[in-house]
Protein backbone atom coordinates (compact mmCIF):
# COMPACT_ATOMS: atom_id res chain seq x y z
CA UNK A 1 0.00 0.00 0.00
CA UNK A 2 1.44 3.35 -1.14
CA UNK A 3 0.08 4.85 2.08
CA UNK A 4 2.19 2.33 4.77
CA UNK A 5 5.19 4.06 6.09
CA UNK A 6 2.80 7.42 6.40
CA UNK A 7 -0.04 5.19 8.57
CA UNK A 8 3.09 3.75 10.55
CA UNK A 9 4.38 7.18 11.33
CA UNK A 10 1.29 8.40 12.75
CA UNK A 11 1.32 8.67 16.75
CA UNK A 12 -0.81 6.26 18.59
CA UNK A 13 -3.58 7.19 20.60
CA UNK A 14 -6.27 6.18 22.36
CA UNK A 15 -9.93 6.82 20.76
CA UNK A 16 -13.49 5.90 21.00
CA UNK A 17 -16.37 7.44 19.05
CA UNK A 18 -19.69 8.71 20.18
CA UNK A 19 -22.15 7.39 17.60
CA UNK A 20 -25.40 9.60 17.39
CA UNK A 21 -27.55 6.14 17.38
CA UNK A 22 -26.53 6.15 21.03
CA UNK A 23 -26.59 9.67 22.20
CA UNK A 24 -27.31 13.08 20.47
CA UNK A 25 -24.16 14.58 22.26
CA UNK A 26 -21.71 15.78 20.29
CA UNK A 27 -18.79 13.98 18.41
CA UNK A 28 -15.76 13.87 20.76
CA UNK A 29 -12.26 12.85 20.78
CA UNK A 30 -10.40 12.05 23.91
CA UNK A 31 -6.79 11.13 25.11
CA UNK A 32 -7.71 9.77 28.76
CA UNK A 33 -8.78 6.27 29.50
CA UNK A 34 -11.71 4.29 28.18
CA UNK A 35 -14.79 5.44 29.62
CA UNK A 36 -17.56 3.06 31.12
CA UNK A 37 -20.11 4.76 29.21
CA UNK A 38 -21.62 2.29 26.57
CA UNK A 39 -22.79 5.13 24.54
CA UNK A 40 -18.97 5.15 23.15
CA UNK A 41 -17.61 2.56 20.37
CA UNK A 42 -14.65 1.42 19.10
CA UNK A 43 -13.53 2.91 15.67
CA UNK A 44 -13.71 -0.75 14.09
CA UNK A 45 -17.44 -0.22 15.60
CA UNK A 46 -18.04 3.62 14.09
CA UNK A 47 -16.59 2.59 11.13
CA UNK A 48 -18.94 -0.63 10.79
CA UNK A 49 -21.83 1.51 11.77
CA UNK A 50 -21.73 4.37 9.11
CA UNK A 51 -20.54 1.55 6.75
CA UNK A 52 -23.66 -0.10 6.64
CA UNK A 53 -25.69 3.24 7.21
CA UNK A 54 -24.29 3.76 3.60
CA UNK A 55 -24.84 0.85 2.26
CA UNK A 56 -28.28 0.73 3.45
CA UNK A 57 -29.50 4.32 2.08
CA UNK A 58 -27.68 3.23 -1.16
CA UNK A 59 -29.98 0.24 -1.87
CA UNK A 60 -32.98 2.66 -1.00
CA UNK A 61 -31.99 5.06 -3.62
CA UNK A 62 -31.74 2.37 -6.05
CA UNK A 63 -34.67 1.18 -5.22
CA UNK A 64 -36.39 4.35 -5.27
CA UNK A 65 -34.59 5.06 -8.48
CA UNK A 66 -36.24 2.40 -10.20
CA UNK A 67 -39.82 2.42 -8.57
CA UNK A 68 -40.07 6.25 -10.06
CA UNK A 69 -38.68 5.07 -13.46
CA UNK A 70 -41.10 2.23 -13.50
CA UNK A 71 -44.01 4.82 -12.35
CA UNK A 72 -42.31 7.35 -15.31
CA UNK A 73 -42.63 5.09 -18.08
CA UNK A 74 -46.60 4.31 -16.80
CA UNK A 75 -47.38 7.75 -16.95
CA UNK A 76 -45.86 8.64 -19.87
CA UNK A 77 -47.30 5.51 -21.70
CA UNK A 78 -50.94 6.83 -20.46
CA UNK A 79 -50.08 10.56 -21.55
CA UNK A 80 -48.73 9.46 -25.13
CA UNK A 81 -51.33 6.58 -25.63
CA UNK A 82 -53.84 8.83 -24.99
CA UNK A 83 -52.95 12.13 -27.12
CA UNK A 84 -52.72 9.27 -29.97
CA UNK A 85 -55.56 7.63 -29.39
CA UNK A 86 -57.42 11.05 -29.37
CA UNK A 87 -55.87 13.15 -31.84
CA UNK A 88 -53.83 10.55 -34.24
CA UNK A 89 -54.78 7.65 -34.75
CA UNK A 90 -58.13 7.79 -36.52
CA UNK A 91 -60.60 5.61 -34.48
CA UNK A 92 -58.08 4.94 -32.29
CA UNK A 93 -56.30 2.07 -31.50
CA UNK A 94 -56.73 -1.07 -32.69
CA UNK A 95 -57.84 -3.68 -29.68
CA UNK A 96 -54.06 -5.80 -31.11
CA UNK A 97 -52.60 -2.90 -31.30
CA UNK A 98 -53.33 -2.16 -27.70
CA UNK A 99 -52.87 -5.50 -26.51
CA UNK A 100 -49.33 -5.49 -28.15
CA UNK A 101 -48.37 -2.07 -26.25
CA UNK A 102 -49.70 -3.10 -22.77
CA UNK A 103 -47.79 -5.99 -23.00
CA UNK A 104 -44.64 -3.88 -24.01
CA UNK A 105 -44.45 -1.44 -20.94
CA UNK A 106 -45.78 -4.11 -18.51
CA UNK A 107 -42.77 -6.03 -19.63
CA UNK A 108 -40.70 -3.24 -19.36
CA UNK A 109 -41.89 -1.98 -15.63
CA UNK A 110 -41.78 -5.61 -14.27
CA UNK A 111 -38.03 -6.21 -15.73
CA UNK A 112 -37.70 -2.92 -13.96
CA UNK A 113 -39.32 -3.55 -10.68
CA UNK A 114 -38.08 -7.24 -10.58
CA UNK A 115 -34.18 -6.85 -11.17
CA UNK A 116 -33.97 -3.19 -9.53
CA UNK A 117 -36.53 -3.16 -6.85
CA UNK A 118 -37.39 -7.12 -5.96
CA UNK A 119 -33.68 -8.39 -6.70
CA UNK A 120 -32.30 -6.03 -5.01
CA UNK A 121 -34.07 -6.22 -1.55
CA UNK A 122 -33.05 -9.73 -1.74
CA UNK A 123 -29.33 -8.20 -1.82
CA UNK A 124 -26.63 -5.58 -0.19
CA UNK A 125 -24.25 -2.91 -1.75
CA UNK A 126 -20.79 -4.09 -1.78
CA UNK A 127 -18.80 -2.77 1.03
CA UNK A 128 -16.02 -1.50 -1.17
CA UNK A 129 -18.50 0.50 -3.01
CA UNK A 130 -19.91 2.03 -0.20
CA UNK A 131 -16.37 2.49 0.81
CA UNK A 132 -15.54 3.98 -1.72
CA UNK A 133 -18.65 6.67 -2.36
CA UNK A 134 -17.87 7.68 1.45
CA UNK A 135 -13.76 8.50 0.09
CA UNK A 136 -14.94 10.50 -2.51
CA UNK A 137 -17.07 12.87 -0.14
CA UNK A 138 -14.21 14.26 1.47
CA UNK A 139 -11.87 16.97 0.41
CA UNK A 140 -9.02 14.94 0.51
CA UNK A 141 -8.67 11.55 0.20
CA UNK A 142 -6.44 9.66 1.81
CA UNK A 143 -7.40 6.25 0.82
CA UNK A 144 -7.54 4.75 4.86
CA UNK A 145 -11.38 3.86 4.95
CA UNK A 146 -11.04 2.07 0.74
CA UNK A 147 -7.41 0.44 1.99
CA UNK A 148 -9.08 -0.93 5.22
CA UNK A 149 -12.34 -2.56 3.91
CA UNK A 150 -10.70 -3.77 0.56
CA UNK A 151 -8.43 -5.54 2.87
CA UNK A 152 -11.29 -7.05 4.95
CA UNK A 153 -13.14 -7.62 1.57
CA UNK A 154 -9.96 -10.10 0.67
CA UNK A 155 -9.78 -11.67 3.98
CA UNK A 156 -5.65 -9.89 4.20
CA UNK A 157 -4.36 -9.63 7.68
CA UNK A 158 -1.72 -6.40 7.59
CA UNK A 159 -0.85 -6.64 11.32
CA UNK A 160 -2.73 -5.43 14.36
CA UNK A 161 -0.95 -2.13 14.58
CA UNK A 162 -1.55 -1.30 11.25
CA UNK A 163 -5.13 -2.54 11.12
CA UNK A 164 -5.67 -0.24 14.05
CA UNK A 165 -3.84 3.01 12.55
CA UNK A 166 -6.34 2.57 9.35
CA UNK A 167 -9.47 2.36 11.79
CA UNK A 168 -8.42 5.43 13.94
CA UNK A 169 -7.84 7.37 10.63
CA UNK A 170 -10.80 6.02 8.76
CA UNK A 171 -12.72 6.84 11.61
CA UNK A 172 -11.87 10.60 12.42
CA UNK A 173 -12.18 11.16 8.56
CA UNK A 174 -16.33 9.52 9.12
CA UNK A 175 -16.86 11.70 12.26
CA UNK A 176 -16.95 14.62 9.76
CA UNK A 177 -19.31 12.73 7.30
CA UNK A 178 -23.01 12.95 6.91
CA UNK A 179 -24.24 10.08 4.82
CA UNK A 180 -27.29 11.63 3.70
CA UNK A 181 -25.37 14.13 1.95
CA UNK A 182 -22.74 11.98 0.01
CA UNK A 183 -25.42 9.58 -1.08
CA UNK A 184 -26.04 10.30 -5.23
CA UNK A 185 -29.36 10.73 -5.66
CA UNK A 186 -28.77 12.65 -8.81
CA UNK A 187 -30.61 10.04 -10.78
CA UNK A 188 -33.97 10.42 -8.28
CA UNK A 189 -34.56 13.74 -8.20
CA UNK A 190 -34.21 14.15 -12.44
CA UNK A 191 -36.41 11.22 -12.58
CA UNK A 192 -39.16 12.53 -9.69
CA UNK A 193 -39.23 15.57 -11.31
CA UNK A 194 -40.20 14.54 -15.21
CA UNK A 195 -42.43 12.02 -13.39
CA UNK A 196 -43.77 15.11 -11.63
CA UNK A 197 -44.17 17.15 -14.97
CA UNK A 198 -45.51 14.30 -16.54
CA UNK A 199 -48.11 13.93 -13.86
CA UNK A 200 -49.07 17.64 -13.81
CA UNK A 201 -49.57 17.29 -17.91
CA UNK A 202 -52.04 14.25 -17.65
CA UNK A 203 -53.85 15.95 -15.18
CA UNK A 204 -54.26 19.46 -17.23
CA UNK A 205 -54.96 17.61 -20.06
CA UNK A 206 -57.74 15.39 -18.31
CA UNK A 207 -59.19 18.73 -16.88
CA UNK A 208 -58.60 20.77 -20.71
CA UNK A 209 -59.49 18.17 -22.93
CA UNK A 210 -62.74 18.24 -24.58
CA UNK A 211 -61.97 14.28 -25.16
CA UNK A 212 -62.07 12.37 -20.97
CA UNK A 213 -58.90 10.29 -20.41
CA UNK A 214 -60.35 6.48 -20.37
CA UNK A 215 -57.90 4.17 -18.63
CA UNK A 216 -59.78 0.90 -19.86
CA UNK A 217 -57.97 1.53 -23.09
CA UNK A 218 -54.61 1.71 -22.47
CA UNK A 219 -54.41 -0.54 -19.92
CA UNK A 220 -56.53 -3.15 -21.67
CA UNK A 221 -56.95 -4.37 -24.82
CA UNK A 222 -61.05 -4.73 -24.14
CA UNK A 223 -63.34 -3.29 -26.61
CA UNK A 224 -63.88 0.42 -25.26
CA UNK A 225 -65.27 3.50 -27.41
CA UNK A 226 -62.21 5.54 -28.10
CA UNK A 227 -63.11 8.86 -26.02
CA UNK A 228 -64.32 12.21 -28.85
CA UNK A 229 -66.32 15.18 -28.36
CA UNK A 230 -69.30 13.84 -29.72
CA UNK A 231 -71.01 10.90 -27.61
CA UNK A 232 -73.12 7.74 -29.50
CA UNK A 233 -75.62 6.89 -27.38
CA UNK A 234 -78.52 4.76 -26.95
CA UNK A 235 -77.67 2.74 -30.87
CA UNK A 236 -81.00 1.02 -31.86
CA UNK A 237 -81.29 -1.77 -33.37
CA UNK A 238 -77.69 -2.60 -31.95
CA UNK A 239 -76.79 -6.42 -32.27
CA UNK A 240 -80.43 -7.72 -34.05
CA UNK A 241 -81.78 -10.66 -35.45
CA UNK A 242 -84.52 -10.27 -37.97
CA UNK A 243 -86.83 -12.39 -40.55
CA UNK A 244 -86.27 -11.86 -43.97
CA UNK A 245 -88.00 -8.86 -45.61
CA UNK A 246 -87.80 -6.60 -42.36
CA UNK A 247 -87.22 -2.95 -43.12
CA UNK A 248 -84.92 -1.90 -40.26
CA UNK A 249 -84.77 1.25 -38.52
CA UNK A 250 -81.25 2.68 -36.95
CA UNK A 251 -81.56 5.15 -34.40
CA UNK A 252 -78.84 6.74 -32.35
CA UNK A 253 -78.83 9.98 -29.52
CA UNK A 254 -76.07 11.94 -29.96
CA UNK A 255 -74.62 14.15 -26.89
CA UNK A 256 -71.85 16.38 -26.51
CA UNK A 257 -70.82 18.18 -29.87
CA UNK A 258 -73.35 18.46 -32.56
CA UNK A 259 -71.79 17.31 -36.10
CA UNK A 260 -73.39 18.45 -39.04
CA UNK A 261 -74.32 14.65 -40.57
CA UNK A 262 -74.74 11.79 -38.89
CA UNK A 263 -74.38 8.51 -41.02
CA UNK A 264 -74.86 5.05 -41.32
CA UNK A 265 -72.29 2.89 -43.05
CA UNK A 266 -73.80 -0.72 -43.45
CA UNK A 267 -72.17 -3.62 -45.19
CA UNK A 268 -73.98 -6.74 -46.79
CA UNK A 269 -72.55 -10.13 -46.14
CA UNK A 270 -72.13 -10.78 -50.04
CA UNK A 271 -70.23 -7.40 -50.03
CA UNK A 272 -72.12 -5.93 -53.22
CA UNK A 273 -72.54 -3.38 -50.85
CA UNK A 274 -69.46 -2.02 -48.91
CA UNK A 275 -69.83 1.22 -46.10
CA UNK A 276 -73.09 1.92 -47.84
CA UNK A 277 -74.22 5.17 -46.17
CA UNK A 278 -77.28 6.03 -44.94
CA UNK A 279 -77.52 9.99 -43.70
CA UNK A 280 -79.76 9.77 -40.23
CA UNK A 281 -82.05 12.80 -39.67
CA UNK A 282 -82.84 14.57 -36.73
CA UNK A 283 -86.55 13.72 -35.20
CA UNK A 284 -88.52 16.28 -33.13
CA UNK A 285 -85.85 15.40 -30.68
CA UNK A 286 -82.85 17.46 -32.26
CA UNK A 287 -80.62 15.08 -30.47
CA UNK A 288 -82.15 11.55 -32.31
CA UNK A 289 -81.58 10.79 -35.28
CA UNK A 290 -83.16 7.82 -36.83
CA UNK A 291 -82.82 6.40 -40.49
CA UNK A 292 -84.77 3.29 -42.01
CA UNK A 293 -83.15 0.60 -44.44
CA UNK A 294 -85.86 -0.52 -46.99
CA UNK A 295 -83.57 -2.77 -48.79
CA UNK A 296 -83.64 -3.09 -52.76
CA UNK A 297 -86.77 -1.74 -54.25
CA UNK A 298 -88.27 -1.57 -50.73
CA UNK A 299 -88.65 -5.42 -50.10
CA UNK A 300 -86.74 -5.59 -46.87
CA UNK A 301 -82.84 -6.89 -45.95
CA UNK A 302 -82.41 -10.40 -47.16
CA UNK A 303 -78.97 -10.98 -46.23
CA UNK A 304 -76.76 -10.55 -43.03
CA UNK A 305 -75.16 -7.07 -42.38
CA UNK A 306 -73.05 -5.28 -40.60
CA UNK A 307 -73.06 -1.66 -39.77
CA UNK A 308 -71.62 1.16 -37.64
CA UNK A 309 -72.64 4.80 -37.25
CA UNK A 310 -70.43 7.99 -37.63
CA UNK A 311 -70.70 11.52 -36.80
CA UNK A 312 -68.20 13.73 -36.51
CA UNK A 313 -65.22 12.61 -34.62
CA UNK A 314 -66.91 10.01 -33.02
CA UNK A 315 -67.67 6.06 -34.67
CA UNK A 316 -69.55 3.35 -32.99
CA UNK A 317 -68.42 0.27 -32.99
CA UNK A 318 -69.70 -2.74 -35.29
CA UNK A 319 -72.46 -4.42 -35.14
CA UNK A 320 -74.50 -7.37 -36.80
CA UNK A 321 -78.11 -7.70 -38.22
CA UNK A 322 -78.65 -11.57 -38.55
CA UNK A 323 -81.44 -12.17 -41.21
CA UNK A 324 -83.55 -14.91 -39.94
CA UNK A 325 -84.49 -16.78 -42.82
CA UNK A 326 -88.26 -17.95 -42.60
CA UNK A 327 -89.24 -21.04 -43.89
CA UNK A 328 -90.22 -21.34 -47.41
CA UNK A 329 -91.00 -24.00 -49.89
CA UNK A 330 -89.55 -24.67 -53.37
CA UNK A 331 -91.95 -26.92 -55.60
CA UNK A 332 -89.96 -30.32 -56.82
CA UNK A 333 -92.37 -32.09 -58.64
CA UNK A 334 -96.07 -31.23 -60.66
CA UNK A 335 -98.04 -34.38 -61.61
CA UNK A 336 -100.66 -34.06 -63.71
CA UNK A 337 -103.97 -36.53 -64.19
CA UNK A 338 -105.89 -35.47 -67.02
CA UNK A 339 -109.96 -36.44 -67.76
CA UNK A 340 -110.13 -39.56 -68.95
CA UNK A 341 -112.30 -38.30 -72.27
CA UNK A 342 -108.87 -37.20 -73.30
CA UNK A 343 -107.46 -40.27 -73.08
CA UNK A 344 -103.78 -38.84 -72.39
CA UNK A 345 -101.43 -40.38 -70.07
CA UNK A 346 -101.10 -38.56 -66.97
CA UNK A 347 -97.48 -36.97 -66.71
CA UNK A 348 -95.31 -35.54 -64.49
CA UNK A 349 -92.54 -32.84 -64.43
CA UNK A 350 -89.67 -31.60 -62.14
CA UNK A 351 -90.73 -27.82 -62.27
CA UNK A 352 -93.26 -25.59 -60.54
CA UNK A 353 -94.54 -23.75 -63.66
CA UNK A 354 -97.81 -25.38 -64.85
CA UNK A 355 -98.94 -25.95 -68.70
CA UNK A 356 -101.78 -28.47 -69.59
CA UNK A 357 -105.57 -29.15 -70.03
CA UNK A 358 -108.44 -27.94 -67.97
CA UNK A 359 -110.05 -29.74 -65.86
CA UNK A 360 -107.14 -31.46 -65.17
CA UNK A 361 -106.01 -32.59 -61.51
CA UNK A 362 -102.57 -31.43 -60.46
CA UNK A 363 -100.75 -32.81 -57.69
CA UNK A 364 -98.47 -30.45 -56.21
CA UNK A 365 -95.55 -31.40 -54.30
CA UNK A 366 -93.09 -29.07 -52.30
CA UNK A 367 -90.48 -28.97 -49.36
CA UNK A 368 -89.97 -26.75 -47.10
CA UNK A 369 -86.68 -25.79 -45.80
CA UNK A 370 -87.39 -25.84 -42.18
CA UNK A 371 -90.05 -28.41 -40.15
CA UNK A 372 -93.68 -26.42 -41.19
CA UNK A 373 -96.91 -26.56 -39.90
CA UNK A 374 -99.47 -25.27 -42.24
CA UNK A 375 -98.98 -25.05 -46.06
CA UNK A 376 -101.43 -23.44 -48.33
CA UNK A 377 -101.51 -23.47 -52.51
CA UNK A 378 -102.20 -19.42 -53.17
CA UNK A 379 -103.91 -18.88 -56.23
CA UNK A 380 -103.95 -15.01 -58.36
CA UNK A 381 -104.39 -13.25 -61.78
CA UNK A 382 -100.73 -11.61 -61.06
CA UNK A 383 -97.72 -12.26 -60.13
CA UNK A 384 -97.87 -9.27 -56.87
CA UNK A 385 -100.49 -11.21 -55.51
CA UNK A 386 -102.23 -7.92 -55.14
CA UNK A 387 -105.55 -9.76 -55.45
CA UNK A 388 -105.39 -13.48 -53.65
CA UNK A 389 -107.86 -15.75 -54.98
CA UNK A 390 -108.41 -19.36 -54.82
CA UNK A 391 -106.62 -21.26 -51.85
CA UNK A 392 -106.00 -25.02 -51.22
CA UNK A 393 -104.71 -26.32 -47.83
CA UNK A 394 -102.05 -29.45 -48.51
CA UNK A 395 -100.65 -31.89 -46.16
CA UNK A 396 -97.70 -31.65 -43.97
CA UNK A 397 -95.29 -34.48 -43.61
CA UNK A 398 -92.17 -32.86 -41.79
CA UNK A 399 -90.51 -30.85 -44.56
CA UNK A 400 -93.16 -32.66 -47.61
CA UNK A 401 -95.89 -30.72 -48.84
CA UNK A 402 -98.57 -32.09 -51.04
CA UNK A 403 -101.58 -30.28 -52.20
CA UNK A 404 -104.11 -30.94 -55.25
CA UNK A 405 -106.02 -28.75 -57.40
CA UNK A 406 -108.04 -29.24 -60.67
CA UNK A 407 -108.24 -26.67 -63.08
CA UNK A 408 -111.83 -25.70 -63.42
CA UNK A 409 -112.84 -22.62 -65.00
CA UNK A 410 -114.30 -19.74 -62.87
CA UNK A 411 -117.43 -18.48 -63.13
CA UNK A 412 -116.36 -15.58 -65.46
CA UNK A 413 -114.57 -18.38 -67.70
CA UNK A 414 -111.06 -17.60 -66.76
CA UNK A 415 -108.21 -19.50 -64.84
CA UNK A 416 -105.64 -18.07 -62.38
CA UNK A 417 -102.92 -17.15 -63.91
CA UNK A 418 -99.78 -17.34 -61.34
CA UNK A 419 -99.59 -19.55 -57.51
CA UNK A 420 -97.93 -20.29 -54.75
CA UNK A 421 -96.84 -22.09 -51.15
CA UNK A 422 -97.50 -20.04 -47.86
CA UNK A 423 -95.71 -21.96 -45.55
CA UNK A 424 -95.76 -20.73 -41.62
CA UNK A 425 -93.57 -22.63 -38.51
CA UNK A 426 -94.56 -23.03 -34.94
CA UNK A 427 -93.17 -19.73 -34.29
CA UNK A 428 -95.29 -18.38 -36.68
CA UNK A 429 -92.47 -16.85 -39.07
CA UNK A 430 -93.55 -17.27 -43.00
CA UNK A 431 -92.27 -15.91 -45.97
CA UNK A 432 -93.48 -12.87 -46.73
CA UNK A 433 -92.18 -13.31 -50.50
CA UNK A 434 -92.26 -17.24 -51.50
CA UNK A 435 -91.75 -17.81 -54.91
CA UNK A 436 -94.45 -17.38 -57.26
CA UNK A 437 -95.01 -19.93 -60.18
CA UNK A 438 -96.96 -18.91 -63.65
CA UNK A 439 -100.25 -21.19 -64.52
CA UNK A 440 -100.59 -21.57 -68.26
CA UNK A 441 -104.56 -23.57 -68.72
CA UNK A 442 -105.20 -24.79 -72.51
CA UNK A 443 -108.75 -24.97 -72.71
CA UNK A 444 -110.94 -27.89 -74.63
CA UNK A 445 -111.85 -26.00 -77.85
CA UNK A 446 -115.13 -26.40 -79.35
CA UNK A 447 -115.81 -28.51 -82.55
CA UNK A 448 -115.73 -27.38 -85.96
CA UNK A 449 -118.77 -27.81 -88.35
CA UNK A 450 -119.01 -26.65 -92.04
CA UNK A 451 -122.42 -26.80 -94.10
CA UNK A 452 -120.88 -27.88 -97.51
CA UNK A 453 -123.89 -27.55 -99.69
CA UNK A 454 -126.75 -25.73 -99.95
CA UNK A 455 -124.34 -22.49 -99.82
CA UNK A 456 -127.06 -20.32 -100.00
CA UNK A 457 -130.44 -19.19 -98.91
CA UNK A 458 -133.04 -21.11 -101.12
CA UNK A 459 -136.73 -20.44 -102.62
CA UNK A 460 -137.99 -23.61 -102.38
CA UNK A 461 -141.45 -25.09 -103.13
CA UNK A 462 -143.46 -25.94 -99.52
CA UNK A 463 -142.94 -29.80 -100.22
CA UNK A 464 -139.62 -29.70 -101.59
CA UNK A 465 -136.74 -31.98 -100.21
CA UNK A 466 -133.20 -30.43 -99.53
CA UNK A 467 -130.11 -32.22 -99.49
CA UNK A 468 -127.62 -31.13 -96.96
CA UNK A 469 -123.77 -31.92 -97.38
CA UNK A 470 -121.88 -30.61 -94.05
CA UNK A 471 -118.50 -31.97 -92.20
CA UNK A 472 -117.37 -31.68 -88.51
CA UNK A 473 -114.72 -32.25 -86.32
CA UNK A 474 -112.89 -31.80 -83.03
CA UNK A 475 -109.45 -29.91 -83.18
CA UNK A 476 -108.77 -31.37 -79.67
CA UNK A 477 -110.22 -34.32 -79.12
CA UNK A 478 -113.38 -36.39 -80.60
CA UNK A 479 -116.88 -35.55 -81.48
CA UNK A 480 -120.08 -36.79 -79.69
CA UNK A 481 -122.47 -35.46 -82.35
CA UNK A 482 -124.08 -33.27 -84.63
CA UNK A 483 -127.52 -32.03 -84.84
CA UNK A 484 -129.52 -30.52 -87.01
CA UNK A 485 -131.28 -27.68 -85.48
CA UNK A 486 -134.40 -25.69 -87.75
CA UNK A 487 -137.18 -23.38 -86.77
CA UNK A 488 -140.21 -22.26 -89.20
CA UNK A 489 -140.88 -18.75 -89.05
CA UNK A 490 -138.76 -18.38 -86.12
CA UNK A 491 -140.21 -21.38 -84.37
CA UNK A 492 -138.08 -23.81 -83.19
CA UNK A 493 -139.31 -27.20 -83.92
CA UNK A 494 -138.29 -29.76 -82.03
CA UNK A 495 -136.51 -32.51 -81.37
CA UNK A 496 -133.29 -32.07 -83.20
CA UNK A 497 -131.91 -34.15 -85.82
CA UNK A 498 -128.98 -36.45 -85.22
CA UNK A 499 -126.91 -36.30 -88.08
CA UNK A 500 -124.15 -38.31 -86.25
CA UNK A 501 -124.63 -39.85 -82.69
CA UNK A 502 -121.52 -41.52 -80.67
CA UNK A 503 -124.57 -43.68 -79.34
CA UNK A 504 -124.23 -45.84 -82.58
CA UNK A 505 -120.95 -44.82 -83.92
CA UNK A 506 -118.62 -44.51 -81.36
CA UNK A 507 -116.43 -41.01 -80.64
CA UNK A 508 -115.01 -39.75 -83.74
CA UNK A 509 -112.20 -37.37 -84.98
CA UNK A 510 -113.92 -35.79 -87.58
CA UNK A 511 -116.84 -36.28 -89.64
CA UNK A 512 -119.11 -36.01 -92.87
CA UNK A 513 -122.17 -36.65 -94.14
CA UNK A 514 -125.47 -35.70 -95.74
CA UNK A 515 -128.71 -34.97 -95.07
CA UNK A 516 -132.41 -35.02 -96.62
CA UNK A 517 -134.36 -32.24 -95.13
CA UNK A 518 -138.05 -32.78 -96.34
CA UNK A 519 -140.22 -29.74 -95.75
CA UNK A 520 -143.44 -31.81 -96.42
CA UNK A 521 -142.85 -33.25 -92.79
CA UNK A 522 -142.42 -29.24 -91.45
CA UNK A 523 -146.17 -28.92 -92.55
CA UNK A 524 -145.08 -25.62 -94.06
CA UNK A 525 -147.05 -23.18 -96.49
CA UNK A 526 -146.26 -21.06 -99.05
CA UNK A 527 -144.38 -17.66 -97.60
CA UNK A 528 -143.46 -19.66 -94.79
CA UNK A 529 -139.62 -18.81 -94.06
CA UNK A 530 -137.64 -22.24 -92.59
CA UNK A 531 -133.95 -21.45 -91.04
CA UNK A 532 -131.88 -24.06 -90.08
CA UNK A 533 -127.88 -24.70 -88.49
CA UNK A 534 -126.11 -27.25 -87.74
CA UNK A 535 -124.08 -27.90 -84.12
CA UNK A 536 -121.40 -30.21 -83.25
CA UNK A 537 -120.47 -31.25 -79.51
CA UNK A 538 -117.26 -32.90 -78.45
CA UNK A 539 -116.83 -35.40 -75.84
CA UNK A 540 -115.92 -33.52 -73.30
CA UNK A 541 -118.39 -34.61 -69.97
CA UNK A 542 -121.35 -34.12 -69.41
CA UNK A 543 -122.37 -32.33 -72.75
CA UNK A 544 -119.36 -31.59 -74.30
CA UNK A 545 -118.39 -28.15 -75.83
Amino acid sequence: MGNLSAIRSVIRFSCRFHHPEFSQESRAVSAVSEPQNPAWVEPDQYIQLQLDQARSRIRTTDVLTATVLAGLLLVGYVLIFTLLDHWVIPGGFRPLTRAILLFLILSACSAILLWYVIRRLGQSVHPVFAARMLERSQQHEDGSLLALIDLQAHGRDPGVSIRRTLEKRAAVRLAGVHIDEVIDRGWLMRLSLILFVMTLLTCLYAVLSPKSISLLRPFSFARAAVSTRTLLESIQPGNAAVPAGTQVEFQVDVAGHIPDSVQVLYTTADRRFVDEPLTMQPGEDAQRFTVLLTGEAGRGIRQNLQYRIVAGDAISDTYNITVIQPPTAHVTLVQYQHPEYMQLPDRSEQAGAIATWQDTTVTITAESSAPVTSAMLQFSDDAAFSSQAEEASMSVSGTTLTGKWKLEERADKSFPRFYRIAVQDSEGRSDPEPPVYPIQVRRDAAPIVRVLDPARDLDVPANAVIPILAEAEDPDFLLRNVTLHYAVNGQARQPAEFLMDSASTGFVKSWRGSYELNLSRLRVKPGDLVTWHLEARDNRPSLGN
